[in-house]
């Protein structure tokens, strides 16, 4: 009779490397788009798209170069001084719990700018991430116009550049 005492133990081995490498290869893989997820739902939320969206509308139809930067400035929070226009902005903001409305030029500069301004640490990791995804040598756009707003404890944000 045969000894195969050896020849089991090494296919036990082999066998249990195949699988932790599989396991493993998985897990790094579904971390890595958990995370993309995670970055996509913050960042790119479809509530605060549409709303980005509604305002731009409203204000291209209310003469929108009077809201947008001046070229002494790289970014400008929205104000509003007609009242008509303010009130249908104003629906906008309660109806998506609308924190904050930014325009900025479309270079990485002005998001420096705004970053260094006094707003959240959430917010300034989403500039920096605004920073890494635009190539801004392309003159795509011309402006960003960009939305902080609350869904219950957490915040969400939207950008749309405009050209």
């Amino acid at each position: 009779m045969k000894n195969n005492k050896g020849f089991m133990l090494a296919e036990v081995v082999v066998t249990s490397t195949v699988i932790l490498t599989s396991l493993i290869s998985l897990y790094i893989t579904f971390n890595k788009l958990y995370k993309n997820y995670e970055i996509r739902s913050r960042y790119y939320d479809i509530d605060g798209y549409y709303a980005t969206k509604e305002i731009i509308e409203l204000l291209i139809n209310n003469n929108i170069n009077n809201y947008l930067p001046l070229t002494t400035e790289n970014y400008k929070e929205l104000s509003i001084d007609n009242q008509d226009l303010k009130n249908e902005i104003n629906s906008i903001i309660s109806a998506y719990q609308i924190q904050q409305i930014y325009v900025t030029k479309y270079t990485s500069t002005s998001l420096d700018n705004l970053k260094n301004s006094s707003i959240n640490n959430t917010f300034k990791d989403y500039l920096d991430y605004l920073k890494k995804y635009y190539n801004y040598n392309d003159n795509k756009y011309s402006y960003l116009f960009i939305i902080e707003y609350k869904n219950e404890n957490d915040y969400y944000y939207a950008n749309i550049g405009l050209g």
